[in-house]
């Protein structure tokens, strides 16, 4: 049986979580604040966490920056679940590594469940040796179809031009596709995957962004479907190599 950690310090929040997790079979750990959870934590080997940053004594930041530096728990999927307004919690959290941020006034209950069962079921099938995909594409399926922006905002918060990044991704998704799976050497396989990895590179490195890289990924995604199909030499590893492939498609 899966175990979930639940620390929160809203009573109402853990107590009905608490009930709705163990009814879909989990067992569920409570916390009512962060000193709570590391003491917990000493013996405790949760299959997740659901972590609030707003609380008082040991914030949710802190209890993440303890939870990482145990080497047992460095990679345990952590959900943040917390209130509005905590835009520099996140900027101090990005970097420790979290699964999803939910903010509780906008995240019904059964939109946390669901997120709660696909963590558990990549854990499952991670433990049995079956390829996960990328965060990109894991992040994708999860958007439903033209949902927000399409392009990432320059100098947005990592998180938000993460987002942006997926919506587009999913918008071509099917378009990469098809160029991915065209005659291996040829022209738009190339420019496919050339594409697919400033795709990746900007979602795992936002700081990468730029007015620059995002014309780049939408001039490739515009020439996929122009792109011929016959065998093409140059490997388009880089993005400079990209751009100069697209330079010759608009001369």
């Amino acid at each position: 049986m899966k175990t979930i950690l639940f620390v929160d310090d809203d009573l109402f929040v853990t107590t009905l979580y608490r009930t709705k997790l163990a009814g879909e079979g989990y067992r569920v750990e409570t916390a009512n604040g962060g000193e709570q959870a590391l003491s917990m934590l000493e013996t405790l080997r949760p299959d997740t966490i659901i972590l609030d940053l707003n609380m008082p004594g040991l914030s949710g930041v802190d209890v993440l920056k303890k939870i990482r530096a145990i080497s047992e728990l460095k990679d345990v999927p952590v959900i943040i679940f917390s209130n509005g307004h905590m835009q520099k919690l996140l900027d101090e959290v990005c970097p420790l590594g979290v699964q999803k941020f939910f903010t509780k006034s906008q995240c019904p209950p059964n939109r946390l469940l669901s997120e709660i069962k696909n963590t558990m079921e990549s854990l499952e099938l991670s433990a049995a040796g079956i390829p996960l995909p990328t965060a990109l594409e894991a992040a994708a399926n999860s958007i439903q179809p033209g949902s927000g922006p399409e392009v990432p905002p320059i100098g947005a918060h990592p998180e938000v031009q993460r987002k942006a990044l997926a919506r587009l991704y999913r918008k071509v998704q099917t378009d990469m596709q098809e160029a991915l799976a065209g005659e291996t050497g040829s022209r738009r396989e190339l420019l496919g995957r050339a594409v697919k990895g400033l795709f990746e590179d900007l979602y795992e490195h936002p700081e990468h962004i730029s007015a620059t890289s995002v014309e780049t990924l939408t001039r490739g995604i515009g020439n996929l479907n122009k792109a011929e199909t016959a065998p093409f030499r140059p490997v388009l590893d880089s993005e400079a190599a990209l751009k100069g492939m697209l330079q010759a498609f608009e001369e």
